[in-house]
């Protein structure tokens, strides 16, 4: 027979085990929500205040003719290579969440989580990823692949079609190629890992050419 007192002191440790857990779960869930939504509201990139505005050509889609075409803006940039591809990517994509956007996306918060240089040909092993961005970053007569990491927030909520999912494609290899013609080559992430596809349709599981993609005249718009 088990004594009285130590079944109460065995019911008693075991409730506030129970206690315990769910307090150690609400804690978690409240951590994971807050950490979501700074993720998710970040804001974009924004340039040094003293950064001139300057040229950048975008090239936009339009879904209803099924095109790409050209098109400058005048923004101000941050200066480092990376750091700069990303603000101008997510600029292009502020130009899709606008009311009249031919191609209308509605990415829940930034679109890029990150972006990085590696030269091409890949560099052999044992050197660091940040030695090869940084080896990238500065010689612009090489071959550079360019890593643009998508976050997976914008994959989940992009339209599903052929059509619609290969012209964001376009417009942003369209758009590296425009800026950064030292990029030879893109490669995909989501979230920093290999998705087959962007919205079910679209492969971005292979390293596609950085080209032009479109032989329309650009039009300027001074913002």
């Amino acid at each position: 027979m088990i004594p009285r007192y130590q079944r109460i002191l065995f019911l008693v440790l075991m409730t506030l085990s129970v206690l315990m857990a769910a307090f150690l779960w609400r804690v978690h869930q409240r951590t994971t929500a807050r950490l979501n939504s700074i993720t998710t509201d970040a804001p974009p990139i924004e340039a040094p205040s003293t950064a001139e505005a300057e040229a950048i050509t975008f090239l936009l889609a339009n879904d209803e003719e099924g095109s790409i075409t050209a098109s400058e803006r005048q923004i101000a940039l941050p200066g480092e290579a990376t750091i700069r591809l990303r603000a101008i990517l997510e600029r292009l994509f502020v130009e899709y969440g606008k009311q009249d956007s031919r191609h209308p996306l509605n990415p829940q918060g930034p679109a890029i989580a990150d972006v990085f240089f590696l030269p091409l040909p890949l560099t052999a092993p044992g050197t660091t990823a940040s030695t090869a961005s940084l080896e990238a970053e500065q010689s612009s007569s090489r071959d550079v692949l360019a890593v643009i990491n998508l976050r997976q927030s914008f994959a989940d909520a992009h339209p599903s079609g052929i059509e619609v999912e290969t012209l964001t494609a376009l417009s942003m290899l369209g758009t590296v190629h425009a800026n950064f013609p030292q990029v030879s080559k893109v490669r995909f992430l989501v979230d920093g890992k290999t998705r087959p596809t962007l919205a079910g349709h679209f492969a971005l599981d292979r390293i596609y050419p950085s080209t032009d993609t479109t032989l329309q005249p650009a039009k300027t718009d001074t913002q």
